[in-house]
């Protein structure tokens, strides 16, 4: 079981509850696990990633939760089908890039087991969780950001007029996952930008 430890460090800071370990503890689902067994169509090299203390992104995490820019109902489609929010936009079947999105998952979900980071909620009691089925994984990077961002590119490059849209509806899913509670800002900019590298080299 995770326990709190309450460390005031100065007025503005007295609210944090961090866990004394930072590694995230669950259990892969069966879906999740079969993720992990495919190999991927695309072969990556992944560059080295870090990111901030937890505690130090708490504050924008909870600032974000505070103003609410994202609708309920955006979060709810961006968290259960951020793919059907972007293919929306283009009119196309998104089947036709069924091996793209899996590369996408394969790589975020390698990732993520390796990096193990904890959900902003393992860290900080302050922070309440939307009800989702979306965050038992680590944290880093942001799963959604980086297939959201990936489609961005790829479904930019085949419709230039709709990039504007894209790239607005792929800001739209990242934010909601911070507004969310379930990721802390340098997940959604390491899922962003490697979203955009396999994007780009997507064809």
């Amino acid at each position: 079981m995770e326990t709190f430890t309450h460390i005031n460090q100065s007025d503005k800071m007295n609210w944090f509850s961090i866990l004394k370990k930072r590694k995230w503890e669950g259990t892969l689902s069966e879906d999740k696990k079969k993720i992990l067994e495919r190999s991927p169509k695309m072969k990556i090299d992944i560059p080295k990633l870090s990111y901030p203390q937890e505690e130090k992104e708490i504050p924008s995490v909870i600032a974000t939760m505070k103003k609410k820019r994202i609708t309920p109902k955006q979060m709810k489609d961006s968290d259960l089908k951020p793919d059907v929010e972007m293919f929306k936009i283009v009119g196309e079947d998104k089947n036709n890039y069924m091996d793209f999105m899996k590369d996408i998952n394969y790589y975020a979900m390698t990732l993520k087991m390796k990096y193990q980071r904890p959900r902003p909620h393992q860290i900080s009691d302050k922070i309440k969780t939307t009800k989702t089925k979306t965050d038992d994984t680590p944290a880093f990077p942001s799963g959604h950001s980086m297939l959201a961002h990936g489609l961005e590119r790829v479904l930019g490059k085949k419709y230039p007029d709709k990039k504007k849209e894209l790239k607005e509806m792929a800001d739209k899913i990242s934010l909601s996952r911070i507004q969310m509670g379930s990721h802390y800002p340098s997940d959604i900019e390491a899922g962003k930008k490697l979203g955009y590298m396999i994007g780009d080299k997507y064809e």
